[in-house]
This record gives structure tokens, sequence and C-alpha cells, in this order.
């Protein structure tokens, strides 16, 4: 499959990603995220693809939720190598999607595109790609975050070396976010 240049995912986000929270911890993280979303009134026939899955977690959530017709793209082969569960995995740009036009139900995106480099292009590409493969009635569901007084805080407190030294997780935070 071809690969668009890499837009996001790396040595270093591949290890923060890993040391920030369990398998475990993400996938119960998810399932209260779709939970809260309604998942629990979407079609368990839904064909669903998750954009940026990387382990493939948020993959493993919809299955114990009991959806079955699942698909995960990402650009890490190592991530995507990582996954344990029943989904078809595509190492693959978010950009040039492998699937057909109007053949999911269901395209999720859950803290991805915040990595995405070239903005808005990037972007626009993606959610075209996103709309390209959806069914006319189908579901885009996008979960980023963004700079709010708490993520402010966060940054903040990544700089400061006291913390970074008392929380794993905010040195792996800083380490990334100096990227």
């Amino acid at each position: 499959m071809n690969q668009i240049s890499e837009p996001f995912g790396n040595e270093l986000w591949e290890r923060a990603y890993a040391q920030f929270e369990t398998p475990a911890q993400e996938i119960r993280k998810f399932t209260r995220r779709l939970t809260k979303l309604g998942v629990t009134k979407w079609s368990r026939r839904a064909e669903i693809v998750e954009l940026c899955c990387g382990r493939g977690n948020g993959l493993n959530a919809l299955s114990q939720l009991g959806f079955t017709r699942l698909a995960g793209v990402d650009l890490s082969a190592s991530l995507v190598a990582q996954y344990k569960g029943p989904a078809t995995l595509y190492v693959c740009d978010c950009r040039q999607l492998p699937f057909d036009n109007q053949s999911k139900d269901i395209v999720i995106v859950q803290g991805g595109l915040h990595h995405l480099k070239n903005f808005p292009e990037d972007l626009e590409k993606t959610l075209s790609e996103a709309w390209r493969v959806l069914r006319d009635d189908g579901l885009c569901v996008v979960v980023e975050p963004w700079l709010t007084p708490f993520l402010s805080f966060v940054h903040a407190v990544c700089r400061n070396k006291i913390a970074r030294r008392l929380i794993p997780k905010i040195d792996v935070f800083a380490d990334y976010d100096r990227s």
C-alpha cells in the first residue's frame, strides 16, 4: 500500500504513547468515552473504521461493546503490530484510505488529528477521506483535545523539573511536548 509522507507518528511519540497508559487503561477510557457519545444506540451491525488507531485499543473497546465489523488505520507499523483483537488493521495514511466510497457506517478518530503536521491541508484531506468512505446516513465521530486552560496548565507543569521527577506520566508528556 502506498504511504504518503508521515504526517504524525515517530519514535518519540510512540515511546510516550506506550508509557502514558496501559492498554487496559486506554480501553477503559475509550469505553467510557464511547458510552458518553451514545454508542449504546449504534447498530451492532455497523461497519466502523477508526482513523489513527495506534495500538487498536479503541477498536478493542468497540469489540467489547459488541461491534464485530471493525477496521483501523494508522501510519505506524510498529503500533499496528501491537494490536491483538478481531478488527482488520491497515498501515496507511489517513489522507488516503484503502476503502471504497460509501463503504462505512461510522468513522471514528479519537485524539489523532492534532498530530497532523500541515494544517489545514492535512486536516482537510483526512476529513474529505472520512466523508468519502461514509455512507450517506453515516456518522463521523471526532474527539480531539484543544488548548483549554487545563491543557495550558499541563504544559506549564511539564516544564517543572520537580513535577517531572515525581510523576512519570508528566515526564513522558514533556518529552513528547518538546518535539
